[in-house]
Formats: structure tokens, C-alpha cells, sequence
């Protein structure tokens, strides 16, 4: 799986996260998420399959989520895999992320 899938949507475009979100990846993800804010909102992040992540990916996704606020856009999760909410609570950044309690 990509590290990022785009779904254009009726109402919505879907962003899955892929299954590796690391360091190695952080530049692609930053890339492709911000291409993401020109779509059509709302913007759905699916990181249900998510198995492995780590500082610098959740950095990006915080930081896009901020600009995407930022921007006016809606921002919502959708079934974040355990390990990311995990990583998203020791990093101190579910707020930022809007993640669900």
C-alpha cells in the first residue's frame, strides 16, 4: 500500500494512511498531504490500517492537520488504528490532531 491514497468522494475526499508511517517516509507524506488541501473538503483521514508510525509522521500529520484548520477546511479521523492513537498520546498532539477521544 501507498503511503497515501487520495479518494475523491461525492461529498468528501478520503485520505487512507498506509500501513508504515516513519521518518523515511515523512517528506512523500508531507507532499502528498499538502497537495491533499486543494480537494474538496471535507477531508477524511482513514489511518485504520495503520501498524507502524513514529514522531516525525505524526509531526506531519499535526502539522497538516493545523494547516488544513487553518485554511477553513474540516478535518475528521476515521477508525485511527490503535498504534496511532497510541503514538498521537505520547507525543501530546491528539488535540492538535482532532483525533477522538
Amino acid at each position: 500500500m501507498e503511503i497515501l491514497t487520495i479518494k475523491r468522494q461525492k461529498n468528501q475526499t478520503r485520505l487512507e494512511l498506509g500501513a508504515a508511517l516513519d521518518i523515511s517516509q515523512a517528506r512523500n507524506l508531507y507532499e502528498s498531504l499538502e497537495k491533499s488541501l486543494k480537494r474538496k473538503p471535507p477531508l477524511i483521514l482513514d489511518a485504520g490500517g495503520v501498524e507502524r508510525v513514529d514522531t516525525a509522521a505524526i509531526q506531519v500529520l499535526a502539522a497538516f492537520c493545523h494547516m488544513a484548520r487553518e485554511k477553513g477546511l474540516e478535518v475528521s479521523w476515521d477508525t485511527p488504528s490503535i498504534t496511532l492513537r497510541r503514538a498521537a498520546e505520547m507525543s501530546g498532539l491528539t488535540t492538535i490532531l482532532g483525533m477522538p477521544a
